[in-house]
């Protein structure tokens, strides 16, 4: 009788291990893993920053926030969907490289014309954008948004770097 309270006890042992496992190995509710949740939140905060140092950069008139600000609203979420997007299709891409030859040929043409397809779709809000800025803005605020930037890009990037040194994450 002892002998089998102790199979029960280890066979329950055992099958909640196991459930936690494949718990543990599925995404959480949120459908992100913390990390991804945590970079998502951080690049969300960047983009916050970047908006606020861009219209302080611009010195908008309200008229010409209230015409601006929807479009740069909506290039950002093109570049977010892109993004998005891009990953799946990579994940494909490292899945396909898997795959027997005939198939795997096939699936990554398909991926690199899905790939080509994505970027033509942000490089057109991109155009876009820059047709109803040119509509809204000055010609120097024009330039001051070109080369803010590519001026803020390289001090995230920068301070990226700064970051992952001092925390001993050197590429």
């Amino acid at each position: 009788m002892r002998k089998i309270k102790s199979l029960g006890m280890l066979f329950l042992a055992f099958s909640f291990l196991l459930t936690v496992q494949i718990l543990y190995a599925q995404r959480p509710p949120g459908g992100a893993f913390p990390e991804e949740r945590r970079r998502e939140r951080l690049r969300e905060e960047i983009e916050t920053l970047k908006m606020w140092k861009m219209l302080e950069v611009l010195d908008l008139s309200s008229e010409q926030s209230d015409k601006f600000l929807p479009a740069w609203r909506e290039v950002q979420k093109a570049h977010k969907v892109f993004r998005v997007k891009r990953e799946d299709l990579l994940e494909e891409l490292e899945l396909a490289l898997g795959e027997e030859q005939k198939v795997k040929k096939k699936r990554i043409a398909e991926v690199f014309d899905q790939l080509k397809m994505e970027k033509s779709k942000l490089e057109e809000a991109q155009e876009k954008f820059r047709a109803r800025a040119k509509e809204v803005l000055t010609l120097e605020q024009q330039a001051r948004l070109l080369l803010f930037e590519e001026r803020f890009e390289k001090r995230m990037m920068e301070m990226i770097r700064k970051y992952r040194g001092k925390r001993g994450f050197e590429e």
